[in-house]
């Protein structure tokens, strides 16, 4: 059977090539350097339009004039125009690595991992969601249904990324460096930033860096973070310019709707800063009304720190609101110390109910000139006690009590163990008395110029205003061996040296004279007396000589002090013819009767009465 051969028409209105019969292809074979196929469209139509068996077909293959690719279209508005579903790889839809496919809804490009296995992600647009781009896995690896979006970017721009909850993991943007610390990761529990697995909204591991992060700006207030609850902005912390008004960007603010709470270990807190400004240590700063008292507060447990441009406090248990002061607890006293005007201030009240109003009473003040006020407020007030230290018309200071009252009114009480040892007290309206703590013993103001001695309810002494010291009765006893009164305000001599002016001894006394010329005589005494002033001992007396023969030399001493030196008595005797005089032997205060010119025996003596007297010193 002879060939068949494919015609060629082109007497016809468009120019055709048709095959000789049913079922044949055509080829075109050409070895050539120039195109194989040219194709000059020079009019409006398609330059190739491949068409099925349906003429027109609505969905041919086209290259425009233009050059454009239309694939199911046969008016391509693009450089390729594909109208319907597309695949990449494989030998079937179900075999591709990509499909591209779409409905008047939406549009869906599916991507595997392998050829043949089921899909892994798929990206589509979705007009009822804004006309969003959706990026979603498979419920199930290898699986073809699939989740929620599992990342979301529409029309406005918004990115809105979801953890996928397959192969384990629930990161839904991972961003891995070389090291943990490197990762930046999104999580259904939060972001983290070297935290791959962050437990916290926002976890930040630095690693071995000590700097975490860096929050700038080019503002000239300093960057600054801002903390809100349900949208509204409660706190801030930063530069404080940008939320204080005040201060500049080196300066760290810290601001807060309500307090300022501090805390170290644990959820107690241990410092609170509140709204008023105040600021409590170990405690919430009970309620001081910071703007009636003129400035805000430390707070310390019960402890108050207080300053003002006028004042500063330090109180106990109490606080100032809503015009007074007020019991920070109950059953406890409270205490306030003021520095004001130049005065410090001492205020006490007894014990009282939280929170109720207190009335202090200023029991001490120390004022501005110095003076220290017990019981009142003034100097030179009524009541109370006051210690000046420097009275300026009498140049010293003094302890002041003025009570206002009559006798017995004012009163300073030393006590030991609970007993009163001594008292300084008002007498009368203008005398006052110091006693041991028995009626009427000690010192007494008698008069203005007069002070007393009292012992016993009775004046024993007193002295003068002239200086005079008067014993009304009694001795001046001194009590110690060698004292006595000094006469140091007395000039010395005006020819020699003085070597003491105390006279420190006074006694009156008797003495027995004894026989010292070795005869063994006993004397009739019939008086020995001695009076010492000081040194000088004056003695005197009257002895009768015994009936002897003895010619020894008279000789009688047993002097009750020894003389220091040698000096002269006056002796007489009955039936001497003439006055004798007496020789005195120094350190042995015997006494040698002497007659002009010759010595006195005992047998002179016999039966004699022999009267002396003389002064001597020791």
């Amino acid at each position: 059977m002879p060939p068949v051969y494919e015609t060629l028409l082109l007497n016809t209105a468009v120019p055709q090539i048709q095959a000789a019969q049913t079922g044949d292809s055509y080829v075109m074979v050409v070895n050539a350097t120039t195109p194989a196929l040219r194709i000059t469209q020079t009019g409006t139509g398609n330059a190739i339009s491949v068409e099925d068996e349906a003429n027109p077909d609505a969905t041919p293959f086209v290259v425009s004039a233009a050059g454009d690719v239309g694939i199911g279209t046969n008016a391509p508005a693009v450089k390729l125009d594909v109208n319907g579903d597309a695949r990449v790889g494989g030998t079937s839809v179900s075999q591709s690595l990509l499909t591209i496919g779409g409905s008047s809804t939406s549009a869906a490009i599916n991507l595997r991992g392998a050829l043949g296995s089921a899909y892994a992600w798929q990206i589509s647009s979705n007009s009822f969601i804004g006309s969003a781009l959706e990026f979603t896995r498979s419920t199930a690896v290898g699986g073809t249904t699939f989740s929620s979006p599992s990342m979301l970017l529409t029309s406005t721009g918004t990115l809105n990324i979801v953890g996928a909850g397959t192969a384990g993991s629930t990161q839904a943007i991972s961003f891995n460096g070389s090291t943990p610390v490197d990762t930046l990761v999104t999580t259904s529990t939060g972001v983290g930033i070297g935290a791959p697995s962050p437990a916290y909204k926002l976890e930040v591991n630095g690693g071995a860096s000590d700097a975490m992060s860096l929050f700038n700006s080019t503002n000239a207030n300093g960057a600054h973070l801002r903390f809100a609850a349900s949208g509204t902005v409660k706190s801030f912390i930063g530069g404080a310019p940008g939320f204080l008004g005040s201060g500049t960007a080196d300066d760290l603010g810290i601001r807060a709707v309500g307090s300022v709470l501090f805390a170290t270990n644990g959820s107690s807190v241990d410092m609170t800063l509140d709204t008023s400004g105040n600021l409590g240590l170990g405690v919430t700063p009970s309620a001081w009304d910071a703007a009636g008292a003129g400035g805000p507060v430390l707070q310390i447990q019960r402890a108050l720190l207080f300053g003002a441009n006028t004042e500063t406090r330090l109180i106990h248990n109490a606080y100032y609101g809503t015009g007074d002061f007020r019991y920070i607890a109950s059953g406890v006293a409270a205490t306030n110390y003021q520095q004001a005007s130049g005065q410090h201030r001492w205020f006490t009240a007894p014990s009282g109910t939280a929170n109720d109003p207190i009335t202090f009473t200023q029991a001490m003040t120390l004022d501005a000139s110095g003076n220290w006020l017990l019981g009142k407020t003034s100097a030179g007030a009524t009541g109370g006690v006051e210690i000046i230290p420097n009275v300026s018309s009498l140049s010293f200071g003094r302890l002041y009590l003025n009570s206002g009252y009559g006798a017995a009114a004012n009163s300073i009480v030393f006590a030991y163990a609970g007993t009163s040892v001594g008292i300084i007290q008002q007498g009368t309206a203008s005398t006052s008395y110091f006693t041991n703590g028995s009626a009427g013993s000690g010192l007494v103001g008698v008069d203005a110029n007069t002070l007393g001695f009292n012992t016993g309810g009775t004046e024993r002494a007193r002295i003068t205003s002239g200086g005079d010291l008067q014993i009304a009765n009694g001795n001046l006893v001194m009590s110690t061996s060698g004292k006595g009164i000094d006469f140091a305000a007395t000039a010395g001599p005006t020819n020699g040296t003085m070597t003491s002016e105390l006279l420190n001894d006074y006694e009156e006394g008797t003495w027995t004279p004894t026989d010292q010329s070795g005869a063994g005589l006993t004397f009739t005494v019939d008086y020995a007396t001695y009076t010492k002033v000081g040194r000088a001992v004056s003695i005197q007396g009257s002895i009768t000589y015994p009936s002897t023969a003895s010619g020894l030399t008279a000789l009688f001493g047993g002097f009750p002090f020894t003389a220091a030196n040698s000096i002269q008595m006056s002796v007489i005797y009955s039936d001497a013819s003439v006055a004798s005089f007496t020789y005195l032997s120094g350190n042995t205060s015997n006494v040698f009767p002497l007659i002009p010119g010759a010595n006195v025996t005992n047998a002179t003596l016999s039966g004699k009465i022999v009267i002396f007297a003389g002064t001597y010193f020791v």
